[in-house]
Order: structure tokens, then sequence, then C-alpha cells
């Protein structure tokens, strides 16, 4: 596996120079070979150690067990910190990337079978798989520092978005290196890859993308992923709890929630056809499938032999009654994501073209998201910030 770690500097508003000044950094190890990129937060400073960061990811490619197949890139979502090393509260290595073996994670919380690295039942270990680790919570020091009152806030906003630069640097060396790559995304890190998206007018090197309940914003994925070329799955779960009560509340304060610009993708996907009819088009390799939809589970039922469920089955998960993980702790939803990596016949071209299997969200009035934009209402000073804290900003209250 190659580790990908991002790192933020400081902790700061946009508008003060510890923002402006600050370097994060990108480490991709492999084996005992590391290299770290630096990311200046100041635009007209390019990065640095490109270089040496893409002689590490180049050697990992050049290892792979399966290289004709493309590498799996895997990003998870909020409420890590991988400079916790080896804590099973922070440290991504320790559950989602971490080797379900030993003191490792229950099998069903790593994705490293999901992404075919390491398989529990026969021990097969291969290189398959880019563990993109990053930086998505904050202490209180840190998130007040930067004018938020919660880790989410800070975490949606000011990590997301520098973080984005260091994902699209990342996918860039794998472009040049004309890798292919495939996509395994969950909650805020459908934000993260949504926003690296937005940095690149090349889609390379991206072939399949699984978006698994999204914590981005419908109105923000619609205005990035109109006119791409790679396919996207979109799993969405409208009863997912997490999603319901805090992505579509907090995250950014300037979105009222209730309202369009507040809805997740992991809930309300793009929309319907009809409601792109006027902006171009729906993203024809895009296809949202919705795990609580009884029609869409008889389908893959009758079509693979899948079983898709919205819901917990047991407590594998701390937090599992809230179903934002029972898309892929479940053993049907495990079977079916594993295939969507490597059958290639099962991605979101395919789905957007077959006019059998159900497609979208169960909502009957579904919002319009295409052509409605990003709000640009963001505080993103200090003095906005506190006073969006303090009850006087727009959409408070």
């Amino acid at each position: 596996m190659l580790k990908v770690v991002w790192i933020p500097a400081v902790a700061a508003a946009p508008d003060t120079d510890a923002y402006r000044q600050a370097v994060d950094t990108l480490t991709a190890s492999f084996h005992d070979d590391s290299a770290t990129a630096y990311f200046p937060r100041d635009p007209d400073v390019a990065p640095s150690g490109i270089d040496d960061f893409r002689h590490v990811v180049e050697m990992w490619l050049a290892a792979r067990n399966v290289p004709t197949a493309p590498a799996k890139l895997m990003v998870h979502g909020f409420d890590f910190d991988p400079r916790h090393t080896g804590d099973p509260q922070y440290d991504p290595f320790t559950g989602v990337y971490g080797y379900p073996v030993g003191d490792g994670p229950d099998p069903r919380l790593s994705w490293l079978p999901l992404v075919e690295e390491y398989d529990p039942a026969t021990r097969r270990l291969q290189e398959t798989a880019i563990a993109f680790a990053w930086v998505s919570t904050g202490s209180m020091a840190e998130y007040a520092t930067a004018g938020w009152s919660e880790s989410y806030e800070y975490a949606c906003v000011d990590l997301v978005g520098l973080a984005a630069k260091a994902l699209a640097g990342l996918l860039d060396v794998l472009a040049t290196a004309r890798a292919s790559v495939d996509v395994l995304a969950h909650s805020l890190g459908t934000r993260l890859f949504t926003q690296a998206i937005r940095l690149r007018a090349n889609d390379a090197p991206l072939n399949n993308v699984i978006l698994l309940d999204g914590a981005e914003f419908s109105v923000d994925a619609a205005a990035v992923f109109k006119g791409r070329t790679f396919s996207v799955v979109n799993v969405t779960n409208e009863v997912d709890a997490v999603l319901a009560a805090g992505g579509e509340q907090l995250g950014d304060p300037s979105r009222i929630p209730g309202t369009i610009a507040s809805c997740c993708l992991g809930r309300f996907g793009l929309g319907t056809g009809d409601s792109w009819k006027d902006t171009g088009g729906y993203p024809k390799n895009w296809a949202d499938i919705a795990l609580d939809r009884r029609d869409v589970q008889a389908w893959f039922k009758a079509n693979g032999g899948y079983t898709l469920t919205p819901t917990s089955s047991d407590n594998v998960h701390p937090l599992a009654h809230m179903n934002h993980w029972a898309c892929y702790t479940e053993p049907g939803n495990r079977a079916w994501l594993t295939d969507l990596l490597w059958k290639p016949a099962m991605n979101g071209a395919a789905f957007a073209a077959n006019t059998s299997l159900p497609k979208g969200v169960l909502g009957p009035t579904q919002p319009i998201f295409a052509g409605v934009g990003v709000p640009a209402t963001t505080p993103m000073t200090m003095a906005a910030r506190l006073a969006y804290q303090r009850g006087s900003g727009a959409g408070v209250g």
C-alpha cells in the first residue's frame, strides 16, 4: 500500500498572516522510501518537492501485483488525524486503512479487503491501494484559532479546501505517470474529492469513482461534475442520520438548514435528469444508486445476487445505529462494493445507460441543483466567522 499523508501547518483564519505564510505537507511512503511535497498557502508560490514525491509514487506503481488494473485510491471522511500515529480513535491506518490481522480492525471496518489489498480469508497480500490520509478534524484550540465554534466547520471549509490542493497534486502526479485510478471516498472524503476535481481541468487519471454517503453538498457537486468524463457511482441513503443531523446542519454556517444549498450528495444525489435540461445535460456517466430503495435492492438481487441494505444489522461500528457506515460495513454491501471496484462492467457509465435499473432518490419533490451554483457567503475572514458564531451572520438562528 502506498501511504500518502496530508498534514496542515497551522490553524488560522484565511485573512491572517499565519494562514497565508503557512506551508502544508504531503508525504508519500512505500516500504522504507518516503518523500514530502510542500504546498504553500500563498497562491503565488508553487509547490516544491514534487519530483522526489513523484519518484516514490512511481516506485509503488512499478511494484504493484496487478499492474494492468487501475490503482485504488481511498479517501476517508471526517474525524481522522494521522498525526496520532497508532491511535485507534484517530489514525486511519488503524481503522479503514488498517490490515485486519492481529490487533488490527474488524475486517468489516477495513477497506483493504474491498480494494483487494488484503484478503482475510486467504491472507493474500498485494499492492493495489493508495491510502490518502488527511487531518479531517481539529482540537478546540485549532478550530477556535481558525474562528469556528466546532471541528466540523473547520474540517468542512478550511481543511477540505487545503487538502484538496494536495489531492489534486497527487492526481497530477498519477496522471503524469500514465496511471489509471479508481476512487473510493466516504462522507466528507467525497467533498474533498469533489473540491480536488474542481481544481483540475483534466480528468486523467480517473477511471471509476465510488462516492459513499457523501457529505459534499449537491449544488457543489452539480457545479463540479458537469461535463466530466469518468464514471461515478454515487451511493445514497435517505436514512443516514449523520448526514441528516450533521452534514446538512453543520459544516458551512451560511447554508441555512433545509435549503437547497445545504442538501448533501449522500441523501439527495444530483437531482433528476429533467432538472438538468437547461444546463447542458445530466452527467452521462453518473448514476445515483439509493441503498434505501426497495426496487433498487430487488434489481441488484436479480442482477448479481447482491443483498443491499441501508441499515446496520449489528454494532460492528460503535455508531452503527446512525447508518452512516452501513454502506461499507454490511456484508452484502461489501460484496457489491468489491465488484464495483473490480468488475469493469459495473460502473457509473454502465448503470446510467441501463434503463431497467431504478436510479435516483425517493424524494417526491427533488430539488434542482444544476445551475444553482456554489454559495459565495461562506465566512472566510476572522471577523465574519466570529459574527456567525455570535449569530449575527445570515443563515444563523
